[in-house]
């Protein structure tokens, strides 16, 4: 099997870098940003419809969970999302540090808690841990890429988000070695 070398747009360079630096001249006090708005619309059972600047995708339950399997489920969509948004942020970490990636790949696992009571009383299913392994391809010395990788975690507001409440194992593979293995925010 070939692996198709990953390739960035001279562009990305400078979007990153100038991202990047707003985002850390972005004062404590500072207003809350809107970042997106998706909508949601029930269309039959438990199949939904999400719509967000321009796209749209469906989620569903698998047809075992009363669904009908027209999509994945929407913690699927949750999971997908946050190891994506940490790639792009990975990405733009790497790019400003003008680390050549080959190849990027991750795979995240979520395990769930038991049910909690919560001050308010309303009852809740917290998921309890996240697995992250992420495998790198990349001439660059492993310091450099775990450096990329803990900055994505900082700056992706998914995981920035994910952390502040549950713990997440991250495995970094870089060049076919595990590298790097640490276990991130949680309560």
């Amino acid at each position: 099997m070939t692996t198709k070398h990953y390739t960035v747009d001279p562009d990305l360079t400078g979007i990153a870098e100038r991202q990047l630096a707003d985002l850390e001249a972005r004062r404590p006090d500072a207003p809350p940003k809107l970042v997106t708005t998706v909508r949601s619309d029930a269309l039959q059972n438990l199949q939904l419809r999400a719509t967000v600047e321009g796209h749209s995708f469906i989620a569903d339950e698998p047809m075992a969970k009363g669904g009908h399997d027209a999509g994945p489920a929407p913690l699927r969509y949750f999971l997908g999302g946050l190891v994506m948004c940490h790639q792009v942020w990975f990405i733009k970490a790497a790019v400003r540090r003008k680390i050549e990636i080959v190849t990027l790949s991750g795979a995240i696992s979520a395990f769930s808690g038991a049910l909690e009571s919560t001050s308010d009383e309303a009852l809740g299913r917290p998921l309890s841990r996240f697995d992250y392994d992420m495998t790198v391809e990349s001439p660059a010395a492993v310091d450099q890429v775990r450096e990329a990788v803990e900055e994505a975690l900082r700056f992706c507001p998914a995981m920035a988000t994910v952390l502040q409440a549950t713990p997440l194992r991250l495995t970094l593979t870089l060049g076919g070695e595990q590298v790097h293995a640490r276990t991130y925010g949680g309560r």
